[in-house]
């Protein structure tokens, strides 16, 4: 009979280790639109821009997920509409993988990094798709049970920065094509 009493508890504590899922806005990346022209060319799968992030340390008891499928789309097209040159008459951007890791950063006390390495494939015109990847990080400012809320906010942090950087990638990929 204490079998019953202590899957319930066990239940209980499984059904609290799910966090909220992060969903970063793409409004939340600073971005300017991307001119309506252009965007008629270019195409964005952002479906596979989704990870979650369990810790390895004081939070392992609770996972983070976090969406990042719009905020992808958002920046992609961005980043190939401002940079797209006239001979270029279609653009294909898929989102490949979004994995997250994080780590302890000075100690337990002192907050914990979290890495977020983005990666996705262009194609010119039908060419060869190209892969491209990019890192961000960010840091939370306090770590163990009492700063658990604060990876998931970090761990977004850390997406819009791998975002940034991927756009810096598919940004340098336009201006390379004819």
């Amino acid at each position: 009979m204490r079998i019953i009493p202590a899957l319930a508890l066990l239940l209980a504590l499984a059904a609290c280790g799910q966090r909220d899922p992060q969903v970063v806005a793409p409004s939340s990346l600073g971005l300017a639109a991307a001119p309506a022209a252009a965007s008629a060319a270019i195409h964005v799968d952002g479906s596979a821009m989704t990870t979650s992030l369990q810790p390895r340390f004081g939070c392992a008891a609770y996972t983070f997920p976090l969406d990042g499928r719009a905020a992808f789309e958002a920046a992609m097209r961005a980043a190939a509409a401002t940079n797209l040159r006239p001979a270029i008459t279609r653009v294909d951007i898929r989102g490949e993988r979004l994995r997250a890791e994080s780590d302890l950063a000075g100690g337990l006390l002192q907050g914990a990094a979290v890495s977020v390495v983005a990666e996705a494939s262009v194609a010119v015109d039908g060419g060869a798709a190209r892969q491209v990847q990019a890192t961000g990080r960010a840091t939370s400012q306090a770590s163990g049970l009492v700063g658990c809320d604060s990876i998931g906010p970090t761990l977004a942090d850390a997406y819009r920065d791998a975002l940034r950087a991927l756009a810096g990638e598919v940004a340098g990929r336009m201006r390379a094509s004819p």
